[in-house]
């Protein structure tokens, strides 16, 4: 939103949030905020720019592209996932979990890794625990899919999987890769919670860098998604879409691997 704002400020433009979710997301009386999307027109607007990374956390690509399909000639930006003929805004996610993974494998020399997926459906969940794959594979590292575990993004999914791999299947692990904060956090709270140390038994790792990934106990590494460039960049997007100017299918912005005290390492020129 920092990004949004501050980009559509410099055009001297106004912008307006439709905070409205999928219709057919499971959380609650959330689907009648859909309402919301009604109020999207021709008339009323220039330009849409779709959190479609969000939305995917409650349905499938196809699906909303199939939404978007009601918006016919409104210019339209993606942030988040590709979709189908609209420009979109994606970040680096594989140089992010090849290095979230490489750095535990090098310096602390991990080998048993425990990894929590987000949604089955969600694109960016399928990519980084390919990579995932692909970077133990890299390393000779052998993977127990008895250590993969399946969450929604959301934190309480964190504890859950941490439940599912101590109580239930009763494995062992010496590293927790979670592919967003908001699961590494609840991780560390159930782990917390068991009197299990973070770093010193298990070390957790996350993606995205929300502010709380700072100030949690320890504090969290993870991989920072440029959300404030990602934000201005798709304002330049929809104003040059608005002004009929030629603009790229894709553009992917690079992430940055952040240290912290979770993997052991204490780095306090690193924030």
């Amino acid at each position: 939103m920092a990004g949004l704002e501050a980009g559509f400020s410099e055009h001297n433009t106004s912008i307006f949030v439709f905070t409205g979710v999928r219709h057919n997301n499971s959380r609650g009386f959330d689907y009648q905020t859909a309402a919301t999307h009604q109020l999207i027109t021709p008339a009323a607007i220039d330009g849409l720019i779709v959190a479609s990374g969000m939305s995917s956390l409650f349905t499938e690509k196809t699906k909303i592209e199939d939404f978007m399909g009601q918006f016919t000639g409104i210019p339209m930006t993606s942030i988040g996932i590709p979709l189908e003929g609209i420009p979109s805004i994606l970040v680096d996610n594989q140089t992010g979990i090849r290095n979230i993974v490489n750095h535990p494998v090098s310096v602390h020399g991990v080998k048993r890794f425990a990894f929590i997926h987000g949604p089955g459906n969600n694109k960016e969940a399928k990519l980084r625990f390919e990579t995932f794959r692909k970077a133990l594979d890299a390393h000779g590292i052998e993977f127990d899919p008895e250590l993969l575990v399946f969450g929604d993004f959301l934190p309480g999914s964190g504890n859950t999987a941490v439940r599912e791999l101590l109580d239930r299947r009763k494995v062992r692990f010496d590293a927790v890769i979670a592919s967003n904060d908001n699961m590494a956090l609840g991780a560390q709270e159930e782990l917390r919670n068991r009197n299990i140390r973070i770093p010193g038994d298990v070390i957790v790792t996350g993606f995205d860098d929300l502010p709380q990934a700072s100030y949690t106990s320890p504090p969290l590494t993870t991989v920072r998604q440029p959300l404030y460039k990602q934000g201005r960049t798709a304002v330049d997007t929809i104003m040059d879409l608005i002004h009929g100017r030629e603009v790229s299918s894709e553009v992917i912005l690079p992430t940055e691997t952040v240290i912290r005290n979770s993997c052991g390492c204490v780095s306090p020129a690193v924030k």
